[in-house]
């Protein structure tokens, strides 16, 4: 086979390697009888025999034009496997079945290799995939590829394999003729890691007890963080004296230094859940999920921050781990193994750990590692829950209804991932407050998307936390919820001046708006318009006015006698023009009239 090339074939995320292109019936191709065929001296010459179905040559000469009682054909010389050979006529031969070779793999990994081989379509057009498995049994397949008529070499590459295991494998091919298999070659995947990140210290193993050899053949998919809530040298102490059931692979201190105390391969007890424990790495940041002891979030460190993102961006190369917040999580995020708390409704764990904490910036580590965030407005329009991971049946750390708004920061398998801010569902051990801000996933199917409301995206807070209460002003106002730089939210358009500044109203969880100080929220987008009230006449015993604001929105007009308790009277979406005509015929009684936004 005469190499006259090399070139690279790139199927959606296959790898296919090719080289050599060969014109069908070509010298060295390999040929068939088509039924029983004469076989000549020279083109349309002298008969020296017959071949009969199925019996298969290689094409050593031709194409060469003769006429054979009055009939002009093409001709091929054939030098057939079995009996006489000589020139046949086109019409008594077709392509055999594809000629193929399997090759040694090559790029293997503990996860991953990359399978060889070779086809030769002689002259058909001709598919082609591999088989492999732990047996030649072969129980895996790969998708198969059309590759036309051209002679190639191929290659593709698989993952999801076991680490230290021998496989199987061949390269099978079709054309119209038939199919072709090549023979079986094994590789073997390489060992995993004794210890893990070249980065890390070892300083382990745990004490017997706190961690177990081997992952019961489970590969490594999730990677999960949590905090300390101590000194990193108190929680490596713990994680070395026996009886405490507990450890991790990994701690980060503030500092920067990365100690390794459980091999990657073996299964810390760090999420208080058994399957996670053993398809998953525990990282212990030194840390605080809800604030240190002098109350505020300046453990977390720039050097922790890049220590964390160099072993992670090692952990998800290493063992190819999906890059997305539903295998990088936070012990909150991890379901309940059952028992005492359902796992639908209680999460953290079996004792319900909230770690890495509310105020764990989670698009700031995500973008860092290469996954910036996509921002949506989201409309509730059915109630529905939010989720701790995205998938049915995960534990719920909140509920959503009708009319609520949040901004989503990425999307996978059919949800959103909010920022959420106010009242959770109760957990045994989170802390006390009752205002808890997790990031959530919302199914897709009970929210719509909209494009014209204004985000407020909280700045410059960090180390602290930016207070949101039900009012504005800090006089005479609760704290109804707290929030860290970089969420985002949906503003009701809504601004108001007291205690010196001016606020800025938005949509919380809970069905309900809380107010911030405008200097920590900047503008996204939108129009922040608020509704508002003008023109007013009386003409013919009823009163009306113009409502006028942000065009498309929804508003309320809300009535009240007393100027405290103000109840909805019309919701309308303002038109085009932004101007809305309301009139209102009862005049018995003097009544009050303002205008909001409306979810």
């Amino acid at each position: 086979m005469k190499v006259r090339g090399r070139v690279c074939l790139f199927l959606s995320s296959l790898v296919w390697i090719a080289q050599t292109n060969l014109s069908a019936f070509t010298t060295g191709d390999k040929v068939q009888a088509n039924g029983t065929v004469n076989v000549r001296l020279t083109p349309a010459g002298m008969l020296q025999g017959t071949q009969t179905t199925g019996s298969q040559g290689t094409v050593t000469g031709g194409p060469m034009t003769a006429t054979l009682n009055g009939t002009p054909y093409t001709w091929w010389n054939i030098d057939f496997v079995t009996g006489v050979d000589g020139w046949v006529a086109d019409i008594g031969l077709v392509s055999a079945p594809p000629t193929v070779q399997t090759f040694a793999a090559s790029s293997i990994t503990t996860t991953s290799a990359q399978l060889n081989g070779s086809i030769i379509p002689n002259g058909s057009s001709t598919s082609a995939h591999f088989e492999y498995g732990f047996t030649t049994a072969y129980a895996s397949t790969t998708p198969s590829a059309d590759f036309g008529t051209t002679a190639q070499t191929v290659g593709y590459i698989i993952s999801g394999l076991s680490p230290n295991s021998t496989y199987h494998y061949r390269i099978v091919a079709s054309n119209g003729t038939g199919p072709s298999q090549g023979g079986d070659i094994t590789f073997t995947t390489s060992t995993q890691p004794s210890t893990g990140y070249p980065g890390a210290t070892f300083v382990g193993p745990a004490a017997s007890g706190n961690f177990e050899t081997g992952r019961s053949g489970n590969q490594i998919t999730y990677l999960i963080i949590h905090t300390t809530e101590g000194s990193a040298q108190s929680a490596l102490n713990r994680f070395q004296t026996g009886g405490q059931t507990v450890s991790a692979h990994y701690i980060i201190g503030t500092n920067g230094v990365i100690w390794q105390v459980v091999s990657d391969a073996d299964t810390a007890y760090h999420c208080g859940n058994l399957s996670y424990n053993r398809q998953s790495v525990g990282i212990e940041l030194e840390g605080w999920a809800d604030g240190n002891p002098s109350g505020d979030f300046s453990w977390q460190s720039d050097a922790q921050s890049s220590a964390l993102q160099g072993l992670l961006n090692w952990l998800i190369s290493q063992y190819g781990i999906a890059l997305d917040r539903a295998h990088l999580i936070g012990h909150n995020q991890v379901p309940s193994p059952g028992g005492v708390y359902p796992p639908t409704t209680q999460w953290g764990g079996a004792d319900n750990h909230f770690d890495p904490g509310a105020w764990w910036n989670w698009r700031k580590l995500m973008t860092a590692l290469g996954r910036p965030p996509v921002f949506t407005v989201l409309s509730v329009q059915t109630d529905t829950s939010i989720l701790t991971l995205p998938q049915a049946g995960a534990p719920i750390a909140a509920t959503a209804t009708a009319g609520e708004r949040f901004v989503a920061y990425d999307s996978l398998a059919g949800y959103y991932l909010v920022f959420v801010s106010g009242t959770e569902l109760p957990q045994q051990n989170l802390p006390g407050g009752g205002e808890f801000h997790w990031d959530g996933w919302i199914p897709a199917s009970a929210v719509t998307v909209l494009t014209s409301p204004s985000q407020l995206e909280v700045t410059g807070v960090f180390p602290g936390r930016l207070n949101i209460r039900n009012a504005p002003g800090t006089i005479g106002t609760s704290v109804i919820a707290r929030t860290i730089d970089g969420k985002r939210y949906v503003a009701t358009g809504n601004t108001q001046t007291a205690d010196g500044y001016t606020w800025r109203e938005f949509y919380i969880a809970a069905n309900t708006t809380g107010w911030a100080i405008a200097d920590n929220l900047t503008v996204i987008g939108g129009d922040l318009t608020p509704p508002h009230l003008a023109n007013v006449n009386v003409s013919s015993g009823v009163f009306g006015f113009l409502v006028s604001g942000s065009a498309g929105s929804r508003c309320v007009v809300e009535v009240s006698v007393d100027l405290a308790s103000w109840t909805p009277w019309t919701t309308n979406t303002l038109p085009i023009s932004g101007f809305l005509v309301v009139s209102d015929p009862s005049q018995s009684v003097q009544r009050f009239y303002r205008a909001v936004l409306s979810p």
